[in-house]
């Protein structure tokens, strides 16, 4: 199974800034990818154009969304459906914690993405904080089998991560919800600490947020996962 490794930019990056970050891996990734899946989530409006510049550039990076609508399609204004995304990507994450705080979305809500997703082609990768939220996703969708991203909230952002022991208990748990998902772990993650979570029995990756916006940052996280 390869090693997941995830670069979200959050609400981050011109499309020029992204097709910069892109360019700048164009030498040197080749020999990092072997084993890994890598996959980038930029904002919306640069997935165009990170999809082509991948593909001219023959980059082996699987691009994704950070969120689709939990509407089909329709009078929905702003909203930008998975049948949308789905011409770009192949990857969404969904349920990150920030939304969730921030802009109220709840389990059921999340639920009904993850629904979507996998009408479109889109492989979901959800995000829990806690042992509940997967339990509650167990319930609105009993057979997940996909991606799940444990973040802790203290971890997000702050530069101090779960301990690896910690989180591969916490995956295990995740496990033993959904048997056949993978799961990631996410908060504070960079070239230091990558491996110690990778090589963790219940862990598959890790999803790497603001430290993977600097493509040198990222680079030393792909030697090292």
């Amino acid at each position: 199974m390869p090693i997941f490794t995830v670069s979200s930019w959050k609400e981050t990056g011109t499309v020029a800034q992204a097709r910069a970050w892109v360019n700048s891996l164009a030498k040197e990734i080749f020999p990092l990818v072997k084993g890994k899946e890598i996959i980038v989530l930029p904002p919306f409006t640069a997935l165009s154009a990170v999809s082509k510049d991948l593909k001219q550039l023959n980059l082996p990076i699987k691009i994704g969304a950070q969120d689709i609508s939990r509407f089909e399609e329709g009078k929905h204004t702003g909203e930008i459906s998975a049948v949308m995304v789905a011409e770009f990507a192949s990857y969404v994450m969904l349920g990150h914690s920030e939304r969730r705080s921030q802009l109220g979305e709840t389990d059921e809500i999340v639920a009904e993405k993850v629904r979507l997703a996998k009408k479109y082609n889109l492989t979901p990768m959800v995000c829990v904080s806690e042992i509940p939220q997967a339990e509650a996703l167990k319930k609105l969708i009993n057979d997940f089998s996909d991606l799940i991203a444990y973040e802790p909230v203290f971890a997000i952002g702050t530069g101090k991560p779960d301990t690896p022991d910690n989180a591969n208990e916490v995956a295990g748990q995740i496990k033993s919800i959904f048997p056949q998902a993978r799961v990631l772990y996410g908060g504070s993650v960079d070239g230091s600490n990558a491996k110690e979570f990778t090589q963790q029995k219940n862990l598959s990756g890790v999803l790497v947020g603001n430290r993977s916006l600097d493509p040198n940052f990222f680079l030393e996280i792909l030697k090292n996962v």
